[in-house]
């Protein structure tokens, strides 16, 4: 075994994992005018991008919220602090577009969204 070889494994063993991070870009939702009835229209625009990842649910999510909400909801951190992200209703990440239907303030560096694919 090469030198480089057993010393990534060695650092795999001790539990030193890269945190992949990948761009997520916020959804901003803006009026743009106003229909025949007097219902507002809304356009869809790309706001703030910011680094963010998927984190697993652990055992005692699975327990309270079941498995039913588990496999239709992911989690989402992202880095940047709750105070600095961006009032939106959808983030974009990863190739997919998500509704966030919770936020979690995890200060002083991230954010928790709790969100469910958007399919519309």
């Amino acid at each position: 075994m090469e030198q480089s070889e057993s010393q990534h494994l060695r650092q795999r063993e001790g539990g030193a994992f890269p945190v992949i991070w990948k761009p997520a870009t916020a959804i901003l939702r803006r009026e743009t005018g106003k229909d025949a009835l007097g219902n507002p229209l809304y356009e869809e625009s790309p706001g703030a991008s910011f680094p963010a990842r998927f984190t697993p649910w652990d055992n005692q999510e699975i327990a309270l919220e079941g498995r039913e909400i588990i496999r239709n909801s992911r989690k989402l951190l992202v880095r940047v602090t709750r105070k600095r992200f961006p009032a939106c209703e959808k983030v974009s990440f990863d190739g997919g577009m998500y509704t966030i239907s919770q936020i979690t303030d995890l200060y002083p560096r991230f954010t928790l969204l709790y969100v469910t694919e958007y399919k519309g």
